[in-house]
């Protein structure tokens, strides 16, 4: 069971990055910034893996890089989405990604849970919906429209995980993380290309020490995601994984109350309260 603690481990450090950007990114910056960042990452690892590792099968390869290409057009539309301020369910909708990714898993990967498994899945992804559950303020509509193209991010992360779940386990571990980088260099350049023709000030909107933030935390996701993508190309069920990932937002509500002393009322500290309790037993039934 050593995936199960560095999962949990590399979530928690994870979340204290979150934590961390609540301080440090201030103003509006354009979404593509927020999405390039990804590819400033992965660019040494790609050329890197690219010169170091051994050739794989082109299919292998193509299907590895389709899976950088669905992450950053998921990435794409959250983040714009957020630049909208338009969606209180985005972190709710969200959550689907396991529910999607342990069905994909089951179909196309043959992965197969134990009974236990599929309760610790069904408690770990309770618990992170419980946490991300809103009341709907006056007037809003119960699901926001705009929320509805979060169903589309959620496919599009668990095609990612898929494909390089797949690659991983036939190609290689470090094989899926370099050819899903390429991908996402690919997809960022695609997007770029796009918003270069139709001639939006996209650059402007983020200055260095915002760079800095952006680089860094995703330098961090580089290196909390390895600990998964191991475990995954070890055979562990990528449902599982995904629904371990889901909980981010609790170490990161956790986190928030300790480090910048956030305020909670009795009924949410209760529902919050109960989601930890919820998660202790579904990491129990894991152990």
């Amino acid at each position: 069971m050593d995936w199960l603690f560095l999962v949990l481990a590399c979530s928690l450090i994870a979340a204290g990055a979150n934590v961390l950007d609540k301080r440090l990114m201030s103003g509006v910056v354009h979404p593509f910034v927020c999405v390039a960042s990804f590819a400033v990452v992965g660019l040494p690892v790609g050329l890197v893996g690219g010169l170091l590792l051994p050739a794989i099968p082109p299919t292998t390869a193509l299907l590895g890089c389709l899976g950088g290409v669905a992450f950053v057009f998921a990435a794409w539309v959250y983040y714009t989405l957020l630049a909208q301020a338009a969606v209180s369910w985005v972190s709710l909708l969200l959550r689907l990604t396991a529910v999607h990714t342990l069905i994909g898993g089951t179909v196309f990967l043959g992965d197969q849970l134990t009974a236990r498994q599929l309760l610790a899945f069904a408690v770990l992804v309770a618990s992170s919906v419980l946490l991300t559950l809103r009341r709907a303020a006056t007037g809003e509509s119960r699901v926001p429209r705009a929320a509805w193209r979060m169903v589309g991010v959620t496919l599009l992360l668990a095609a990612d995980n898929l494909l390089r779940a797949y690659v991983s386990r036939t190609a290689g571990f470090w094989q899926g993380q370099v050819w899903e980088d390429w991908g996402t260099i690919a997809g960022v350049v695609g997007i770029g290309a796009w918003l270069l023709w139709r001639r939006q000030p996209v650059w402007r909107t983020a200055d260095r020490p915002t760079w800095g933030v952006l680089v860094g935390e995703q330098t961090l996701r580089f290196l909390t995601g390895l600990a998964p993508a191991w475990a995954v190309a070890a055979g562990v069920p990528v449902g599982l994984i995904s629904a371990l990932n889901g909980l981010n937002p609790l170490w990161v509500w956790l986190l928030a109350l300790v480090l910048l002393h956030e305020r909670t009322d009795r009924r949410d500290g209760l529902r919050k309260g109960l989601c930890i309790c919820a998660t202790l037993v579904g990491v129990g039934l894991l152990l």
